[in-house]
C-alpha cells in the first residue's frame, strides 16, 4: 500500500487513476488522502500516516526546523508569490502596509502565506510582532 497525500492540484492524477494504472500491476495499492495545506501533510508523514506527499516550498523549511524527519525527493523552482495578496475591505482605512501596525492578519503558519506576510511587512517597515497573527487552520 502506498499512502499519498495531495492537494487539489493532484485531483486530475487521482481522478484519472494514473498511479493506480502503473502501480497496481506491480502489486502496489494506492490510497489517497487530501490535505488543506502542507503543514498538515508533513505532520501526517511525521506520525507515519503517509508514505509520500507534495507540498510547496515553505512548509518543509518549518518542518525541518521542527525536527520532522523527511527526505526531499524532487523540487521545482520556487514560486514567485504572484498568487499572494494582502487584502482589506474596500472602505478600510488601511491603505499601506504601515497601516497594518496593531491590526490582525490571518494566514496559516508554516506556509508560503506566512513567508509572504513577513516579507511584505518588512518592506513596509514592520515586523510580524507588530501585527496580531490570526492562524488559519
Amino acid at each position: 500500500m502506498l499512502r499519498i497525500g495531495y492537494f487539489t492540484a493532484a485531483d486530475i492524477t487521482k481522478s484519472r487513476q494514473v498511479l493506480e494504472k502503473r502501480l497496481n500491476p506491480l502489486g502496489i495499492q494506492v490510497q489517497w488522502a487530501q490535505f488543506k495545506d502542507g503543514p498538515q501533510l508533513l505532520e501526517a508523514i511525521n506520525v507515519g500516516g503517509l508514505d509520500v506527499g507534495a507540498v510547496g516550498e515553505t512548509p518543509p523549511i518549518f518542518a525541518q526546523a521542527a525536527g520532522i524527519p523527511f527526505v526531499l525527493l524532487a523540487n521545482t523552482i520556487p514560486g514567485t508569490g504572484e498568487g499572494s495578496e494582502i487584502v482589506v475591505p474596500e472602505d478600510s482605512p488601511i491603505k499601506t502596509i504601515a497601516d497594518l501596525k496593531g491590526k490582525g492578519i490571518a494566514f496559516q503558519r508554516a506556509t508560503a502565506s506566512q513567508y509572504f506576510v513577513v516579507k511584505a511587512l518588512q518592506e513596509g517597515g514592520l515586523e510580524l510582532k507588530d501585527v496580531k497573527h490570526l492562524n488559519l487552520i
